[in-house]
């Protein structure tokens, strides 16, 4: 036992602390897409809408959507969803000629009103009735991010993993109204900035541009792209990526001129359009495909690195550390189990498993000591996922994760939380705001992960045995999310949220 002990010391002094700034992104699988309506005939057609998108996302790159494999693969959608439901949101608005908004019609004609609520002699009284707001009918659908990997690494497309460098964006604007730094406040800028992050999977942070920012870099150097005093102003940012970009033009005209700078990445480019969406859109279309081709898994790696990294805190001591790793090696989807670093109160592990990744989670849920934790905080590790943030000041535009449906709830730390709003970001948001001073990644090994890091609260005691216990779950690839039913011959998978 002694030995025993003594070689976990050892470890414990090997293992190195990560000093990475990459963010862990959640929610690369999902994807919302408008639907006519909850017709089974409807479904087809919406689950392959949403695989083109999560795949583009994935695999960081819009062309790939071209190619025979996955053109078959979209064809088939349903074979690898792993939930669905479905959502009524407003209508969204629609720009006309002349510059103004007005609501889309919406996807699906909303329910008639309830009889009771009209009076029995067919007529109103009191205020007159408004009319209600424009609804649309939309369905969330969650891919098996394993199943998702395969199909792209078997049609010969490079997989770009969940671990993503963070991205500075200082857009200086110059239009009518004079020239301007966009920040989180900056109205349909800040907007388009948030979309392209969800749409691409991109941590995009905006400058708050305050005092010490203005301190650090003024508006003419960025709009003159010095790029020394531009990445030492974004520093405190945690930046893996600094991008200056240059807008310019006027409503219904737009250009953009961009440069990249990174720890070994160099690159700039141009874009114009008619709106601000669609000129950011083309904007990180454009840097997707460049930090794609840098850091994307090539195909034939795919399947022989089929790891998750799990964050677990609480574990604050060697006999701790050892009851972890028993605990996961006895779990049957993995195969091995490996420390990454070591932080005060925080553990990271490796873990080589079987099978996709909702299985692992549902096999680690069977033993109560480890509590998933949806809206994890760092704990001394600079490595930020999107739910996690140093500063409640931050401004980062997390990716945006569709929310999960309720049959699938806690199986995917911080899926929930990925980046919605600004500032604060987060499909829920995470931040990254300033902070202490942090060198920008160096090591492409931090971004080879493929898999959103799994967060968790190790609670220590052996977990109680009790009568009709949970049984644990189908063989390692062979089940699919808590609560939904998969039919490949026909490809409709359901939860209790949509109709079979």
């Amino acid at each position: 036992m002694t030995l025993i002990r003594r070689a976990l010391l050892l470890l414990f002094c090997l293992v190195p602390t990560a000093n990475v700034w990459a963010v862990s992104v959640n929610g690369l699988y999902d994807a919302t897409v408008p639907v006519p309506s909850t017709s089974s005939s409807d479904r087809p057609a919406a689950f392959s809408a949403a695989l083109s998108l999560v795949m583009q996302r994935v695999a960081g790159s819009a062309d790939i959507l071209q190619q025979p494999g996955i053109v078959a693969e979209l064809k088939d959608a349903g074979q690898l969803v792993q939930s669905y439901r479905y959502e009524t949101v407003p209508a969204p608005q629609v720009t006309t000629g002349d510059g103004s908004t007005t609501a889309s019609p919406p996807a699906a004609a909303p329910s008639a009103t309830p009889a009771a609520a009209m009076p029995a002699n067919g007529t109103t009284s009191g205020a007159p009735a408004q009319t209600p707001a424009p609804q649309a009918l939309q369905m969330v659908v969650s891919f098996g991010p394993v199943g998702v990997n395969k199909a792209l690494a078997s049609a010969g497309a490079s997989v770009w993993g969940a671990n993503r460098p963070q991205i500075v964006v200082w857009a200086a604007l110059d239009s009518d109204s004079g020239r301007m730094l966009i920040t989180p406040s900056t109205a349909d800028w800040a907007s388009a900035f948030q979309q392209a992050a969800d749409t691409w999977g991109l941590p995009l942070v905006l400058p708050r541009y305050d005092a010490q920012d203005q301190q650090a870099v003024n508006l003419s150097e960025v709009w003159g792209q010095f790029m020394d005093s531009i990445q030492q102003a974004s520093k405190p940012y945690h930046a893996d990526e600094v991008v200056a970009v240059r807008l310019s033009g006027s409503p219904g005209s737009w250009q953009a001129n961009w440069r990249m700078q990174g720890a070994d990445l160099s690159s700039q480019g141009s874009g114009t359009a008619d709106t601000p969406a669609d000129l950011v859109s083309q904007l990180a279309q454009a840097w997707a495909s460049q930090l794609a081709q840098r850091f994307a898994v090539a195909p034939s790696a795919v399947g022989k690195d089929q790891s998750v990294e799990l964050a677990i805190r609480n574990v604050n001591d060697l006999d701790g550390y050892a009851a972890v790793r028993r605990a996961l090696r006895n779990m049957t989807p993995i195969e091995s189990v490996e420390p990454v670093s070591i932080t005060p109160g925080e553990l990271v592990l490796r873990v080589q498993f079987l099978g996709e990744l909702n299985v692992l989670q549902q096999y680690v849920a069977l033993d109560h000591r480890f509590k998933a934790l949806d809206d994890a905080t760092p704990t001394g590790q600079p490595a930020l996922s999107v739910s996690e943030s140093p500063s409640a000041e931050a401004n980062q535009m997390s990716p945006q994760g569709s929310p999960q449906p309720e049959a699938a709830q806690g199986s995917d730390a911080g899926a929930t939380n990925a980046a919605r709003t600004l500032p604060g970001a987060g499909n829920g948001a995470a931040q990254a705001g300033p902070g202490d001073e942090a060198s920008p990644a160096t090591d492409s090994a931090a971004f080879s992960t493929l898999y959103p890091r799994l967060h968790y609260i190790w609670q220590g005691a052996a977990p109680a045995a009790s009568p009709g216990s949970a049984t644990p779950p189908p063989a390692a690839g062979a089940a699919q999310a808590p609560g939904a039913v998969a039919t490949p011959a026909s490809g409709n998978v359901g939860t209790g949220s949509g109709s079979p």
